[in-house]
This record gives C-alpha cells, sequence and structure tokens, in this order.
C-alpha cells in the first residue's frame, strides 16, 4: 500500500503524524507528506486506513488498499 497527501488539501492538523509517525512526516510548516515513495508497512496498513479516516479535510489518498 502506497500513502499520498494531497498538499493543496492538508490544513496541518497532523493528526496523520500522531497516528503513524514513520509514514506520515510533517515540513517545518506542519503540514504532512509521505515519507520517501509513500509505501506503507504492511504490518502497519491499519494504521494508515486511521489515519487516511481521521484526516479532517480528507487529504490522504492509499493506493493499493484492497480494504477500503
Amino acid at each position: 500500500m502506497k500513502a499520498h497527501v494531497d498538499p493543496v488539501k492538508c490544513e496541518g492538523f497532523g493528526t496523520c503524524h500522531d497516528i503513524l509517525p514513520a509514514v506520515f512526516l510533517l515540513d517545518e510548516w506542519g503540514y504532512a507528506y509521505a515519507d520517501a515513495d509513500g509505501e506503507v508497512p504492511t504490518t502497519e496498513e491499519h494504521l494508515a486506513r486511521e489515519a487516511a479516516h481521521k484526516c479532517p479535510v480528507n487529504a490522504i489518498s492509499l493506493q493499493g488498499d484492497e480494504a477500503a
């Protein structure tokens, strides 16, 4: 599964980073982006889904997520 944060939609709430800081990083202004290529470790896919679900502005998309 790969995670992507839409930089136009992100408003810097940081919820995704709180849930899965290994994948969702924050820039110097507090806006989120996905680490490296956005690859989510298999053992943390449930956390990526939770982060996407709890994003207040729906800025997170998940590719390759059969459970979505």
